[in-house]
């Protein structure tokens, strides 16, 4: 698979199909560590440690200690974190000094009345952020927002799309790219839509997806 476009893929939710995944040539796989997610990889992860030649391993947590995640990333050999609570600028901050080599997302959940021309404050912090959708959930909920509330965003942090993704939103992403035309878009984050149950996703979609994605 070659990858032709500049842009990223993220494929969370990973309990068992690390090395499935890693063959399709995406650049991060993100493993739940939140104990009420229907996904939580803590478990099963201890099997899945084998080295990955293509992504990019990378753990959420919502609202952890700062010494559970450290503890995770060693344990998990993490290249990065994703917070996916309600952790602030300073709690960033405090995670880039303790780990300076983490690659570190910030998840912004995202509604109607989400304020996205003031997110500077994680300038310097975050590597990217990844706007999901705000539900019932931290996240995995299932559906977009309004992806053209984007426009207001102004920071310099480059972000994810996330939200919902599924097989069938490749024309509706390649519209996004064009008339949006966002410096900072990164990629897209992908989850619930490709499963065939919580945590088990399904291989061929995403193949099919990713190969299409990246010719974009």
């Amino acid at each position: 698979m070659s990858k032709v476009n500049r842009y990223e893929i993220k494929v969370c939710g990973i309990t068992h199909q690390s090395a499935e995944i890693d063959c399709l040539e995406v650049d991060y796989i993100g493993h739940i560590f939140w104990p009420k997610s229907l996904r939580y990889a803590k478990a099963a992860l201890a099997k899945e440690l084998s080295g990955l030649s293509n992504a990019k391993r990378i753990g959420i947590f919502v609202n952890a200690s700062l010494k559970e995640i450290k503890q995770s990333v060693h344990e998990f050999k993490l290249d990065g974190v994703q917070l996916h609570g309600t952790e602030p600028a300073s709690f960033l901050a405090e995670l880039k000094i303790s780990i300076p080599e983490l690659i570190l997302f910030k998840a912004v959940s995202v509604d109607n009345h989400t304020p996205l021309d003031e997110l500077a404050h994680f300038e310097g912090l975050a590597d990217r952020l990844v706007f999901d959708t705000k539900g019932a959930l931290p996240g995995g909920n299932g559906f977009h927002f309004d992806w053209n509330q984007l426009e207001q965003y102004q920071s310099s942090v480059p972000f994810l799309l996330s939200g919902g993704i599924g097989p069938e939103d490749l024309t509706a992403i390649s519209t996004f790219i064009q008339t949006v035309n966002h410096p900072q878009f990164s990629g897209v984050d992908l989850n619930s839509r490709f499963e065939l149950g919580p945590g088990i996703k399904d291989i061929q979609k995403l193949a099919n997806f990713v190969e299409a994605f990246y010719t974009l």
